[in-house]
């Protein structure tokens, strides 16, 4: 039987996995939007 702990410790582990995930996602939408800026900014 999975004690609570090793439980909460997995549920943790996830979450970090995850949050990363959504760290580099964030920087790829963060890298994508400047250059749409910048496509904007040479348009005008």
């Amino acid at each position: 039987m999975t004690s609570v702990m090793g439980l909460l410790e997995e549920r943790e582990a996830a979450a970090r996995v995850r949050a990363e995930e959504l760290r580099a996602e964030a920087e790829r939408v963060l890298a994508q939007l400047a250059e749409a800026e910048g496509v904007l900014e040479r348009r005008f």
